[in-house]
């Protein structure tokens, strides 16, 4: 009875595994703008929980996933075919596995020189809008300098200060351009053709005006009532004699509201590109009356709470998100719940914060055992994981803060292990961001620890970063501009550690090897800065300034021209991030001006040391007042600084002097 026993568990298997997989068929097809779509073969497809699939010369391929289920959303890993790019990305977020195996999931890609040509149109037209605007305020500087309303120094300051707006304003409307240079053209209105055709010709402003003839948000509020009114209809006819009747909820069409949805973030785009106050101002408000116009339909919602937080209206941003909490969809929740903690996160609501993000995380956790499945919602973990462990550091809670960086560690182990695709620098990548997180979890460790002893162990468990590192290397001669600034962190974390530690066991030894490694850092930054100025300036003058400050911290001032070299380039780096950014925090400045204060008092260039110290002060001082913990000891550094600039050994100031001390005590109290 063995043998026929087996070969009937064997078939019992095998008819279990084909009824646990789900087939998905999927179609590829290119763009050619007004064109016929026509069939893409040899598109290569990797999503999560499936095999790998090629499309055959009917742009046709076909995916088995092993536990996934019609309704579950698909993880996409890559779409690639040399010299082709997915026109519109984000529909592959809302890929769902079709209920109907015969029903195909219709991705659209374009020839990467098209996409190109379509974003250059946008770009000039952009550029010359911009262009012309700043050329007009030049010529009014240049009138009133001319009639000596202005002073040379003062036209040269305010030209300076405009030319770093146009500069801004090119690099913020790579956004919005990258959208609207992702729209199949075949699927707007005739009318909505002719406005981005208007746009690429450079007329912005005839452009905004014929969204406003559209009023898309009067088109989308009739369609809401037509919709409602035909249901309330239907609900009367239905109902029996004796039956109240609910008020039915205004639908129109997923279909429908999409569309307009697209075409009001189109408008929207514009507004932003055409820039100034006034017109985010219009684009905002065209966000919320859609948002606001059907509270079922969350996608408006969670944007334009996304475009509150980033313009700081946080209280407005809460009250979209609160319609999105208790949405039936699991990612809109999870969503709505990431954004509410960012915007507590900016409002220093730890107390609201910390345990709502808790509460997601635990949510998050709960939906991927209820679904079976470690891919779902894998990112948001990872980034709910990364926000809580910088709060617990932050408010110095040691205990919760390496409980939190172990978590991350054990996600993005389990990302690793997760990665059966055999792609060796997918594998490579995954590797390298465990080894980073783990990297991280000890340097929090330091940050919170006390013990020298634990100082040592760290120093040991940092060779997690050279594995991080050598993979880095390996991935950046790849790709070279993608891989740079992740290298670059890793370098500087590496050399950062090693720098506290040689610097609390006064280990001259490791001096030679952290001086190559902010080397190393500092070249790897220049490639991201080159890549993308206005996301790296930061970066790279931080690196300049830890790597002078490993100097001073060691009173190494033997080369005080190349030291001051090193703080005058962080400088220069930060002040280009801050006119990128001018509302963000100027800590690292100020930390960077009390640099070259200090290493100009240390070359007894005195009146360039009184000039950058007492900048320095005027910076940090307004910092101290809102933390004295973090900011205590730069600050009173710069004023006994001051103090010994004007001593007798020096200045021999004793007016200054005197006011200094008065000023110390007076913080002090």
């Amino acid at each position: 009875m063995r043998k026929p026993l087996s070969i009937l568990l064997v078939s019992l298997m095998n008819i279990w595994a084909l009824y646990a997989q789900s087939i998905q068929k999927v179609h590829v097809i290119e763009y050619k703008g007004e064109g016929a779509k026509t069939p893409l073969a040899n598109v290569q497809i990797l999503v999560g929980n499936a095999n790998k699939a090629v499309t055959n010369a009917n742009g046709d391929c076909t995916l088995s996933f092993t536990t996934l289920k019609p309704g579950d959303k698909v993880v996409v890993r890559s779409i690639t075919k040399a010299g082709f790019e997915v026109l519109n990305p984000n529909i592959l977020n809302k890929w769902i596995i079709s209920t109907n195996e015969d029903d195909p999931f219709v991705i659209v890609m374009i020839n990467s020189n098209q996409l190109k040509e379509e974003r250059n149109k946008y770009v000039r037209a952009a550029q010359k809008q911009i262009s012309k605007a700043m050329m007009q305020e030049q010529l009014a500087l240049g009138q009133k300098f001319n009639d000596n309303q202005i002073s040379r120094e003062e036209y040269d300051r305010l030209i300076k200060i405009l030319r770093e707006e146009y500069n801004k304003k090119l690099d913020d409307i790579d956004t919005y351009i990258e959208r609207m240079v992702h729209t199949d053209v075949n699927e707007i209105a005739s009318q909505e053709k002719d406005i981005l055709n208007r746009v690429k010709e450079g007329d912005l402003t005839g452009a905004i005006e014929e969204y406003n003839k559209i009023d898309i948000i009067d088109v989308y509020k009739q369609q809401l009532q037509e919709n409602n009114d035909s249901a309330e209809t239907i609900a009367e006819a239905d109902k029996p004699a004796e039956t109240p009747v609910k008020p039915a909820e205004p639908t129109v069409k997923r279909d429908e509201k999409a569309i307009l949805f697209e075409s009001v973030k189109r408008q929207n785009d514009l507004l932003r590109i055409k820039g100034g106050q006034e017109n985010i101002d219009k684009g905002l408000k065209l966000l919320r009356d859609f948002a606001y116009a059907d509270t079922t339909y969350y996608s408006p919602l969670l944007e334009y709470a996304h475009y509150c937080e980033q313009s700081n209206l946080l209280d407005d941003a809460l009250d979209a998100l609160k319609y999105c909490y208790d949405a039936p969809d699991e990612r809109v929740r999870i969503s709505a719940r990431l954004l509410r903690a960012q915007v507590q996160k900016k409002q220093n609501l730890f107390e609201e914060f910390i345990p709502s993000l808790q509460a997601d995380y635990l949510y998050m956790d709960s939906v991927m055992l209820s679904k079976n499945d470690n891919t779902v919602f894998l990112a948001e973990r990872a980034y709910a994981l990364s926000v809580l462990s910088k709060s617990y550091s932050f408010l110095k809670d040691a205990e919760n803060g390496r409980s939190i960086r172990q978590k991350m560690v054990d996600l993005n182990r389990a990302l690793y292990e997760l990665d059966t695709t055999n792609q060796e620098n997918k594998r490579k990548y995954v590797d390298a961001l465990y080894s980073a997180h783990n990297s991280l979890y000890v340097f929090d460790y330091r940050i919170t620890g006390s013990d020298k002893k634990d100082d040592v162990t760290i120093l040991e468990n940092s060779t997690y970063l050279d594995e991080a590192i050598r993979l880095q290397q390996e991935l950046y001669d790849v790709a070279p501009a993608k891989q740079s600034a992740m290298l670059a962190f890793l370098l500087c974390e590496k050399a950062t550690i090693k720098r506290h530690i040689a610097s609390a066991h006064n280990d001259t030894t490791m001096f030679n090897s952290i001086e190559e490694e902010y080397k190393y850092a500092i070249d790897m930054y220049k490639v991201a800065y080159e890549h993308n100025p206005r996301a790296y300036a930061h970066f790279l003058a931080t690196a300049y300034f830890n790597y002078a400050g490993f100097y001073t911290d060691n009173n190494k001032f033997d080369d005080k021209e190349w030291l001051l070299g090193l703080f005058l380039k962080s400088q220069e780096f930060e002040s280009e991030h801050l006119s990128y950014n001018p509302k963000d925090n100027r800590r690292t400045f100020a930390f960077i001006i009390w640099g070259i204060g200090v290493t100009y008092l240390e070359m007894k260039d005195y009146g360039m040391a009184e000039y950058y110290l007492v900048m320095a002060i005027d910076e940090i001082e307004p910092l101290y007042m809102s933390r004295k913990k973090t900011y205590s000891s730069i600050l009173f550094d710069a004023y006994d600084r001051l103090i010994e600039l004007y001593s007798p050994d020096a200045m021999d100031d004793t007016e200054r002097l005197e006011g200094v001390k008065k000023r110390k005590e007076e913080m002090r109290r």
